[in-house]
């Protein structure tokens, strides 16, 4: 039957308003003592609301966008004339706060930064395919990081540190600023490597060695004494 009410339908105190179907399975609304409005499915709470604040006892499963402070343009837009703000708090001892974004094996996760001129000016993208992670900025790779290491100028960088560009040191601090080489059992290498030729400067026992790329020695730096130095050449 249908009942057509043109005006306010009310109960009143502790009685509930139920829809009933034909196997007894009913959602009731009622208002509590303590002025928050429920929702049962049964006798088991489904949602309660109060002040404006709904607390769901299940899954929220929307068919359509949600959008927070105006029309939503995708499937959760934040949108506001202030700062914005999103937040992933754990308070549990030992716990942690997590933002996981997945893909397809064959697909790729992006987080992006930009404007309204660029939505994407900045960002990490990482491929599952490659398993590669770039960090973007100016619209631009700027470093590829993978399972060899770290690339800059390059997309598969051969070394755990490969730069294909010009680099520069600059110390304008205290004096005792420096690059420094560490290797194993005090011995370290640097290459200066050309298409054909190369420069090996190599430090092991107590001298430098300066060797070609075959690594033949053409001279040796010695220490001979608290001030003091020897050279020889091949």
């Amino acid at each position: 039957d249908t009942v057509d009410i043109n005006g306010d339908l009310s109960t009143l105190d502790s009685h509930k308003l139920k829809v009933v179907n034909a196997s007894s399975n009913y959602w009731a609304i009622y208002n509590q003592s303590n002025g928050k409005m429920r929702i049962d499915q049964g006798t088991t709470q489904r949602v309660l609301a109060s002040s404006g604040e709904f607390q769901f006892a299940n899954d929220i499963i929307v068919d359509g966008n949600i959008g927070v402070g105006g029309t939503p343009s995708y499937p959760l837009h934040i949108i506001g004339t202030s700062t914005q703000e999103v937040r992933v708090q754990s308070s549990d001892s030992g716990a942690y706060s997590r933002i996981q974004l997945r893909s397809a094996t064959d697909g790729y996760a992006q987080f992006n930064m930009g404007d309204s001129g660029a939505d994407a000016a900045g960002g990490l993208v990482y491929t599952h395919s490659t398993d590669t992670l770039n960090i973007r900025a100016a619209n631009s790779n700027i470093m590829n990081v993978t399972s060899t290491g770290v690339g800059i100028g390059t997309t598969a960088p051969g070394y755990k540190l490969d730069v294909r560009d010009t680099v520069s040191f600059r110390f304008e601090g205290s004096a005792s600023q420096r690059l420094l080489f560490f290797g194993q059992n005090d011995h370290a290498t640097i290459h200066v490597t050309g298409s054909s030729h190369k420069l090996a400067l190599q430090t092991g026992g107590p001298g430098v060695e300066f060797q070609d790329a075959a690594g033949n020695e053409h001279l040796t730096i010695k220490e001979t004494g608290t001030n003091g130095a020897l050279l020889s050449g091949a």
